[in-house]
C-alpha cells in the first residue's frame, strides 16, 4: 500500500484580491510513517526556539513570522534558512512530489460560477490521472486529504467523483480508502503544506528559491494555461 497526501495552496476565489494560480499537490510515501520522524524532527527545532505550541508550523506561517508579534525573532530573522532546511529534510525521504497548476483565468465562465467544489474534485482528478501515467497508481493506496482543503458540494462529493473516475476512466483496480483529516493531526499533511506551498510560490510571487529545494523529488507535473 502506498500513502498519498493532498493539499492545495492560492484560492479559487475570482475577484481582484484572489490568486493568479492554484496548486494542488500530492506527496506519496511508501509507509504511513514516512515523513513523521522528518516532520517531529523539523517541529522539535522550532517549538525549543519559542515557536507557539499551539499553533501549527506551516510554510505560510514561517514566511510572514515577522509580521507576527508570538513568533520570536530569532525564528523570523531566520525563516529563509527554517524553510529551506525543512524542504531539504524531507525531500531526503523516499517521497515523490506530485502537482498541478492551473491559471484561473483560463477557467471557463460557467466553471466560475459553480461551486468550487467542480474545479477543486476536477483538478485533482487531472493530477491523479497524470500520477497514473507516471504508473504511480499501480497498489491499493491510502490517501489522505487536509480537512480544510475539502472543497465540498452536496452533490458532487470529493471521494466519490475521484473513486469513480478512476474505475471507470483510468480502469484502476485496487483500492482507494479517501480520508479528509486536519492537518495539525496527521504528519503526512503537514509535509505536503510545505512543499506545495513552495510550489506556489514559484508560480504566484516567480519565487523559486523553494521550489528548486524540492525539484529533484519532482514526478509527475501538470502545467495548465501556464
Amino acid at each position: 500500500m502506498k500513502y498519498y497526501y493532498l493539499d492545495e495552496s492560492g484560492d479559487l476565489g475570482f475577484n481582484n484580491k484572489s490568486s493568479k494560480f492554484f496548486v494542488i499537490a500530492i506527496v506519496t510515501a511508501n509507509g504511513a510513517n514516512a515523513l513523521k520522524k522528518r516532520v517531529n524532527k523539523n517541529t522539535a527545532i522550532l517549538l525549543g526556539k519559542g515557536w507557539p505550541a499551539d499553533e501549527e508550523i506551516k510554510g505560510n506561517s514561517l514566511w510572514i513570522s515577522p509580521r507576527r508579534p508570538r513568533i520570536p525573532k530569532q525564528i523570523s530573522d531566520n525563516r529563509i534558512s527554517y524553510i529551506s532546511k525543512t524542504i531539504k529534510y524531507l525531500c531526503e525521504g523516499d517521497i515523490t512530489v506530485n502537482y498541478i497548476v492551473f491559471r484561473k483565468s483560463r477557467i471557463s465562465p460557467h466553471l466560475k460560477r459553480a461551486d468550487n467544489a467542480y474545479i477543486y474534485n476536477y483538478f485533482s482528478y487531472l493530477l491523479l490521472c497524470e500520477m497514473h501515467k507516471k504508473e504511480l497508481l499501480k497498489t491499493d493506496i491510502n490517501f489522505t486529504v487536509d480537512m480544510r482543503s475539502k472543497e465540498t458540494h452536496k452533490q458532487m462529493p470529493f471521494n466519490g467523483y475521484i473513486q469513480t473516475r478512476l474505475a471507470t476512466d483510468l480502469d484502476y483496480p485496487h483500492e482507494m480508502v479517501i480520508k479528509h483529516c486536519d492537518s495539525s493531526q496527521v504528519k503526512g499533511l503537514q509535509a505536503v503544506d510545505f512543499l506545495c506551498w513552495s510550489i506556489f510560490r514559484k508560480y504566484e510571487h516567480g519565487d523559486d528559491q523553494f521550489y528548486n529545494l524540492l525539484k529533484p523529488k519532482l514526478f509527475a507535473v501538470k502545467r495548465w494555461y501556464v
